[in-house]
């Protein structure tokens, strides 16, 4: 998996954006459950009573936010694979024209590694020991010293 996860796409989407995560908590399924579960809270404050209902609301959400994040991958990949064939760029030109494009490029691929708890392992050479660092400094605001690349 670790292999897999270093040859990935790094503009591929990995999770739903902010924007996904608000039109989710506008759903009437959503929001009932979330009235809901305020009603279980306060009537019965014991986390056992309400547990079943946050965990159907993190599910849900949970499962919604793989939909969003798979149907985005679909589009994605079939506009990238077009421009290939095209022999065009497949770089947003955002990314081009920011200074550190380059380097996050080279950070991006380690991103979904540590999102699903894959970390550098003893057989991974240094530059990718010093992305995996960074990247836990830079996402979980950890000070590490700067590593150089």
């Amino acid at each position: 998996m670790r292999s897999m996860c270093l040859k990935r796409d790094p503009n591929a989407p990995c999770f739903p954006s902010e924007e996904d995560k608000q039109d989710f908590e506008k759903r009437r399924d959503v929001s009932s459950l979330r009235e809901r579960l305020a009603q279980a809270k306060i009537s019965n404050p014991n986390r056992n009573s309400w547990r079943p209902l946050f965990m159907q609301v993190g599910g849900l959400i949970h499962r919604l936010s793989d939909l969003k994040v798979r149907a985005k991958r679909v589009e994605y990949f079939e506009r990238v694979d077009h421009l290939r064939a095209l022999g065009q760029s497949t770089i947003p030109s955002a990314a081009i024209n920011t200074p550190f494009s380059a380097r996050a490029l080279q950070l991006g691929c380690c991103s979904a590694c540590i999102y699903w708890g894959i970390s550098a392992s003893a057989g991974s050479t240094k530059h990718q020991q010093s992305r995996v660092s960074y990247l836990k400094s830079t996402l979980f605001g950890t000070s590490l010293e700067r590593e150089s690349l």
